[in-house]
C-alpha cells in the first residue's frame, strides 16, 4: 500500500482500491469500463524525502486534486528539478505526465511519461503506469499502432504486467489486436489478463475470459486453445476452481450454447458450421453420460436439422444405457424430446410408475405437461400420487403450476384436500380467476357458508356478477362482503354502469363522509360521474370542491389540471349540490 505525506499525518488506512492521496480525494478515470485510482507515492520513496521535498510535493499534489492541471504540471516540474537526486522524482515526473495528460497536452504528456520509462525502468510503480498512460495518449491522438507498441511493452515485462493499471492495458490491446484480426495474440493478451488479474480484479478478469471466449468459440473456433485456456484460467466460471475434465464438459456444452445466441439465427450456414465443429470436439467423449449425448445430439440437429436424425442419436443413446426401471433416464429423456409425440409415447412407455415417488411423479407430470404438451398423461401422473404422504400444503403448490395448464387436475387436487372447507374455496379462487362463472358463483354460495372464508367468496361471488354484467346480483354480493369503502366504491361503480347517476353519487358521498382517507378519491369519481352526463356546471363546481377541501391530495392537482384544461379560474370553490 502506497501512502502520501498527509495521508501518513493523520494516520489514515485504506485499502489498495480506495488509496486515497493528499487531501483525501480519490481522482479516478475511466477504461473499459472500470474505474482506477490514481497512482500514488510509494512508501520508500516518501520515507526519503526531506521536510522540504515534502511540502513542495504537497503543494503540488494539493494543486492537483483542485484539477488545475496546468499549475499541477508546473509545481511538479519545479520539484523534479529541485531534488534531482530524490527517487521521488519519478512519482513527480509521472503526476506531471497526468496533469499534461488532463490538460489536453498530449504530445508533452507522452515526453514526461517517457522520462519516467527512459530513467526509472526499474520502479515497476511508476514505470508500468506511464506506459499504460502513454498508450492512452498515443490512441486519443489516434495514433493506433504506436498505442499498441507501447502497451505490448508494458504487458511484455513479468513486473510491469502485475501492476493494476496493467490490467486496462492488456484489455485495450487485445481490443486493439482483435479490431485487426489478429486472434490469436489478441486471444493470448486477454488469457493472460485472465491469469494476472484472477483474484486481484474479478471485473478484469470475467471481462478478459469471456472475449478470449468469443474468440475461442466462435470467432475463430479452437478446442485446442480453448481447453489450453480453460487449465490456464482455472475453469471459465465465476470464481477460479481447479479444472478436471468433467467440469471441462459440463462447461463446454453451456459455453456452445451461449455463443451460438451471438450468430444470427438467420445465418444457418454459419450456424451449421459452428454447431459441426463444436459437435465434432464432442463427438466420442463420455459416451455413458446421458447429460452430455444429448446436448451432443441436439447440436448435431442445429447443424444438420435432421429431426429423424436427431431422434435416432436419442434412442440409440437410451438404448445403450437404460436399464429397465430407471424412471429418472425415462423423464430425462422425455424432456429432450419435446413436443415430438411419437418419442414421448415411446419413453412414456417405458415407465413404471408404481415405483415412483411423489416428488418424482410430480416432476413427471410437469414434463408432460410443460415440456411434452401431454396433459392427459400429466394428468394421468398425478392421479397416481399418494395422498396420503402429502398434506394440503403439498396440493395447493401443486395446484399453483397445474392450474395454468388443466382444470380437471385442479378440481382433482382440490376435492383431495384433507380440509374441506379449504379444498372448496381453493376451488373457488380458481373459477374466480379463470373467469368460470357458472361453476364459481353456486361454489360462492356454498363456501360464503363457511365464516373464515365468507367474507372473500361474497367478494368473488360479485365479481363474477360484475363480470357477467349481472350489476344488481353484484351489488348485493358487495354489500355483505365487510370490505368498505372498497365494497361501496365497487357498488358505486356497478351503479354508474346502470346509469343510476343519483344512487351512485349518494353512494360516493357516503364514502367521502365516513372514509377520510378515500375521501378525495370519492369526490373526483364524483365529478367524473358529471362530466360523463354533460354536466358541466356541476362538473365544475365538484372540481372546485376538491381543491378547497383536499387541496394536498393527489385527487386536488388532478382536478387542478382539469380546471386549467377548461380555461376556468380556480377561486370560488363550491360544493356540487
Amino acid at each position: 500500500m502506497f501512502l502520501t505525506g498527509d495521508e501518513r499525518s493523520v494516520g489514515w488506512l485504506k485499502t489498495f482500491s480506495m488509496v486515497a492521496v493528499w487531501l483525501g480525494c480519490v481522482v479516478l478515470f475511466t477504461a473499459v469500463g472500470q474505474s482506477y485510482p490514481e497512482v500514488v507515492i510509494a512508501d520508500a520513496d516518501f520515507k526519503n524525502m526531506d521536510t522540504v521535498a515534502t511540502a513542495t510535493l504537497a503543494k503540488a499534489d494539493r494543486v492537483f486534486n483542485k484539477k488545475d492541471y496546468r499549475a499541477a504540471a508546473a509545481e511538479y516540474e519545479l520539484f523534479a528539478e529541485e531534488n534531482q537526486r530524490s527517487s521521488a522524482v519519478a512519482y513527480a515526473l509521472l503526476r506531471k505526465g497526468r496533469s499534461e495528460m488532463l490538460d489536453n497536452k498530449c504530445g508533452a504528456a507522452i515526453r514526461s511519461f517517457q522520462e519516467v520509462v527512459d530513467y526509472f525502468d526499474k520502479s515497476s510503480h511508476y514505470a508500468a503506469a506511464a506506459l499504460y498512460y502513454q498508450g492512452q495518449c498515443h490512441f486519443s491522438n489516434g495514433d493506433r499502432s504506436t498505442a499498441i507498441k507501447v502497451w505490448r511493452k508494458l504487458v511484455a515485462n513479468e513486473d510491469y504486467a502485475k501492476h493494476y493499471l496493467a490490467a486496462p492495458a492488456f484489455l485495450a490491446l487485445a481490443n486493439e489486436l482483435s479490431k485487426d484480426k489478429k486472434y490469436a495474440e489478441a486471444a493470448a493478451a486477454y488469457e493472460q489478463a485472465a491469469v494476472e488479474f484472477r483474484s486481484k480484479n474479478s471485473t478484469v478478469a470475467r471481462q478478459a475470459i469471456d472475449l478470449a471466449l468469443d474468440i475461442h468459440m466462435r470467432i475463430a473456433p479452437n478446442a485446442k486453445q480453448l481447453r489450453a485456456m480453460y487449465d490456464r484460467v482455472k475453469t471459465t466460471r465465476a470464481n477460479p476452481e481447479a479444472p478436471n475434465d468433467d467440469k471441462y464438459w459440463s462447461d463446454l456444452r453451456g459455453l456452445v450454447k451461449r455463443y451460438a445466441d451471438k450468430i444470427p439465427a438467420a445465418d444457418k450456414a454459419a450456424r451449421s458450421l459452428y454447431f459441426k465443429y463444436w459437435a465434432d470436439a464432442m463427438e466420442g467423449q463420455r459416451l455413458s453420460d446421458n447429460s452430455f449425448r444429448i446436448d451432443l445430439a441436439w447440436f448435431r440437429l442445429q447443424e444438420d436439422g435432421s429431426v429423424d436424425g436427431w431422434l435416432s442419436r436419442l434412442e440409440r443413446q437410451f438404448n445403450s444405457t437404460f436399464k429397465p426401471g430407471n424412471n429418472g433416464q425415462v423423464v430425462q429423456f422425455l424432456q429432450a424430446v419435446g413436443k415430438q409425440k411419437a418419442a414421448v409415447q415411446k419413453y412414456y412407455a417405458k415407465l413404471d410408475m408404481s415405483t415412483m415417488n411423489n416428488a418424482a411423479l410430480e416432476q413427471l407430470a410437469r414434463t408432460l405437461a410443460q415440456t411434452n404438451g401431454e396433459v392427459d398423461m400429466a394428468r394421468n401422473a398425478c392421479a397416481r400420487i399418494n395422498q396420503d404422504e402429502w398434506n394440503d400444503t403439498d396440493r395447493n403448490n401443486l395446484i399453483g403450476w397445474v392450474q395454468h395448464i388443466d382444470r380437471e387436475m385442479v378440481e382433482m387436487l382440490c376435492q383431495r384436500m384433507k380440509d374441506p372447507d379449504f379444498g372448496k374455496f381453493r376451488l373457488l379462487t380458481y373459477y374466480h380467476w379463470r373467469n368460470i362463472a357458472d361453476k364459481g358463483i353456486p361454489l360462492a354460495e356454498e363456501v360464503a357458508a363457511i365464516p373464515k372464508y365468507a367474507g372473500q367468496a361474497y367478494w368473488m361471488k360479485a365479481e363474477l356478477h360484475e363480470r357477467r354484467n349481472e350489476l344488481d346480483d353484484a351489488i348485493k354480493a358487495y354489500r355483505v362482503t365487510n370490505r368498505e369503502p372498497d365494497s361501496l366504491f365497487r357498488i358505486a361503480d356497478c351503479m354508474r354502469r346502470q346509469k343510476k347517476s343519483t344512487e351512485a353519487i349518494a353512494q360516493l358521498k357516503e364514502i367521502e363522509g365516513f372514509f377520510a382517507p378515500q375521501a378525495p378519491e370519492a369526490a373526483l369519481r364524483i365529478a367524473w360521474i358529471y362530466r360523463d352526463n354533460k354536466e358541466e356546471k356541476q362538473f365544475i363546481a365538484a372540481l372546485r370542491g376538491i381543491l378547497k377541501k383536499y387541496p394536498r391530495s393527489g385527487q386536488s392537482n388532478t382536478a387542478h389540471l382539469e380546471l386549467e384544461r377548461r380555461g376556468v379560474k380556480m377561486g370560488g370553490g363550491v360544493d356540487a349540490d
